[in-house]
């Protein structure tokens, strides 16, 4: 019986544990609820540890795990397809690519993001912080701001639609 050995396993752990913050993080970027991300952030856990012994190094396992994350988050849109919720394959593109730049664009995008965000109005950029701080859960912020989960949906739609296209503009003319 072929074990898998140790070290590798304890490598796994040790990168996934560090890492699994992020890894969320970004699935939670991609899908409106919670018990999405859940199902998609264990989808990802069990690929990644499918294939742990290709991994090289710390720097080859987070850019591997978002993409893996990413694979995941494509499937799992496409079985909801119908939901209006849902960002296409080329933002979800953009926000790995964001995540894992490897040069000073890196910067020019989070310079961009931070624009575009400081252009939103105060409330809209309180309930994004609100909503992605993970204090409290999307019913509980749903009551504070008196409006159905639905509304608060579709509000955060509507603000990730306006920093997309933002965003997109900055980096064009940054690229131009």
């Amino acid at each position: 019986m072929n074990a898998t050995p140790e070290p590798d396993r304890d490598r796994f752990a040790e990168w996934f544990v560090s890492s699994q913050r992020d890894i969320y993080r970004y699935i939670l970027a991609a899908v409106p609820s919670l018990d999405e991300a859940d199902e998609i952030f264990q989808e990802t856990g069990l690929v990644l540890w499918k294939k742990h012994e290709e991994l090289e190094s710390r720097d080859h396992f987070l850019r591997f795990a978002f993409g893996v994350a990413r694979t995941c988050i494509r499937s799992f849109l496409s079985k909801k397809k119908r939901d209006r919720h849902i960002f296409s394959d080329e933002f979800l593109v953009m926000l790995a690519d964001f995540r894992f730049s490897d040069s000073g664009w890196h910067e020019t995008q989070i310079a961009a993001l931070n624009g575009c965000v400081e252009g939103l109005a105060e409330s809209q950029r309180k309930l994004i912080q609100d909503f992605y701080s993970g204090d409290c859960a999307t019913a509980q912020l749903a009551d504070e701001l008196e409006v159905s989960e639905n509304a608060l949906y579709q509000k955060l739609h509507r603000i990730r639609r306006e920093l997309f296209d933002c965003v997109t503009k900055a980096l064009k003319k940054e690229a131009s």
